[in-house]
């Protein structure tokens, strides 16, 4: 199954996760078209165009009669966190960011909360 392919700049861990170019056995994916946006890319694979890796989540928000969801059991989890622009500073998205962070710490007292930076 080809892997579909993100447009634009990503950072290279993030490219790398999602649009491997090796199995683990070291077997070449062949690659899928590109796409611009995450409705692009279900529509693209709804078509029977190729497949892309996304968390957990995407299955509960982003429902579709034409996309199945794969759970990939020996895959770590993929981390979340809070993102906004530089330009949109505020001190309300740091109050929002530091409940965030208190509620998260409560959930899982044993895992520190990564570290949420503004997207330039």
């Amino acid at each position: 199954m080809p892997l579909l392919r993100p447009a634009g700049a990503l950072p290279g861990d993030w490219r790398d996760d999602r649009t491997p170019r090796w199995t683990p056995q070291g077997r070449a994916i062949p690659t899928g078209p590109w796409f611009e946006t995450f409705q692009e890319a279900l529509a693209l694979i709804g078509a029977g165009k190729g497949a892309f890796i996304v968390g957990a989540q995407a299955a509960r928000f982003y429902t579709r009669p034409d996309v199945a969801y794969v759970p990939l059991a020996d895959a770590p989890p993929l981390d979340w966190v809070p993102t906004w622009l530089t330009t949109n500073n505020t001190p309300r998205i740091h109050a929002f960011i530091r409940t965030a962070q208190e509620i998260t710490a409560k959930q899982a007292p044993d895992k520190p909360p990564p570290d949420p930076q503004p997207t330039p």
